[in-house]
């Protein structure tokens, strides 16, 4: 069976980022959902958390090719 995940600081960033954004729009749905500002007031959250996960993922060292 192939390896598809090495286990470097960017690898591990990056199998993060997907279930950080499905929870943060989430959040922003439930927000909306009980009365707080609107996800259509809200929706530049995503690209912020977006964002800070592709610049963490930047910063993170790379695998060593093991």
């Amino acid at each position: 069976m192939a390896r598809y995940f090495c286990g470097c600081g960017r690898c591990t960033i990056g199998a993060v980022t997907p279930p950080l954004m499905l929870i943060t729009v989430g959040v922003l749905f439930a927000m909306d959902h009980f009365g707080h500002p609107s996800v259509r007031q809200t929706w530049p959250v995503i690209l912020i958390v977006y964002g800070l996960a592709r610049a963490l993922a930047s910063l993170a060292p790379v695998h060593d090719g093991k």
